[in-house]
């Protein structure tokens, strides 16, 4: 399946489910950041770097984010987030 970039740089994009498939935690001078991945049901790739919240893997979320910029990662493009918000556990999705 082939994915996609979600959105323009820029774009509050309201409403995502997304289900959490990688977290890592980076620790520097400013304290720790945590990254999270994400997939949608369509098998789009999303990231979230956070200093103020840790999500649980495995568990998928309603969420509220603003588009950073688009990447891609061995030839995986995916849409990474800011200002992530209204973050919601989706029960019974897993």
């Amino acid at each position: 399946m082939e994915n996609k970039w979600i959105g323009s740089i820029g774009q509050r994009l309201n409403g995502l489910e997304l289900k959490v498939v990688f977290i890592k935690q980076f620790e520097s001078e400013w304290g720790v950041s945590t990254l999270h991945k994400f997939v949608d049901e369509e098998g789009n790739s999303f990231s979230w770097f956070s200093s103020s919240k840790t999500l649980e893997m495995g568990s998928s979320y309603r969420l509220n984010g603003t588009v950073k910029k688009h990447e891609e990662y061995k030839e995986r493009k995916t849409t990474q987030l800011t200002r992530c918000m209204k973050i919601e556990e989706v029960m019974g999705n897993e």
